[in-house]
């Protein structure tokens, strides 16, 4: 333990409690209490008015990785652009259903979503135009050095030998 962690966690405890001293009443919401600039009244009010997001605003989830629009080709991470409704639906419904190991990122971002949600997006990535926005040689000018090259050669050479037993 380091000889400041008794003094920091001693000062951090009185900051807390000096705090919930002050206050004048328990946290707690309440009606009048503001998110985001308005009351809960006021936002619980349109969400009930407006209660599902458009095929754009889920979509947009997947541009991080899938591109704008699921416009990004890449060799691991496919586009979703174009892709018919069917085929995204069905992959969806693989990465909710299988054990999410064999898919740590899509397991996880696909979970919460709901039949109806997928199949707007499902719809939404089939309307959009498959454009490879990326340069083919946006990476031509990237010297690999020589003790990376060797690896990745010794890294293909393994791999090789020893094929995936599934």
């Amino acid at each position: 333990m380091n000889k400041h962690t008794p003094a920091f966690i001693g000062f951090s405890l009185m900051l807390l409690l000096t705090g919930m001293a002050q206050a004048e009443k328990p946290f707690r919401f309440s009606p009048a209490d503001q998110i985001g600039g308005m009351s809960l009244e006021e936002n619980f009010r349109l969400a009930k008015k407006f209660p599902k997001p458009s095929a754009w605003l889920q979509a947009s989830t997947c541009a991080a990785c899938h591109g704008t629009y699921g416009r990004e080709f890449h060799d691991i991470i496919p586009p979703l652009a174009g892709m018919p409704q069917e085929k995204f639906i069905a992959k969806m419904h693989e990465y909710q259903k299988n054990d999410w190991h064999r898919f740590i990122v899509m397991g996880i971002v696909a979970e919460p979503f709901t039949e109806e949600e997928i199949r707007d997006m499902g719809a939404f990535f089939a309307k959009q135009k498959p454009e490879e926005w990326t340069p083919p040689d946006w990476n031509s000018d990237v010297v690999i050095p020589e003790w990376a090259r060797e690896a990745m050669e010794s890294h293909e050479k393994k791999a090789e030998e020893k094929p995936d037993e599934k």
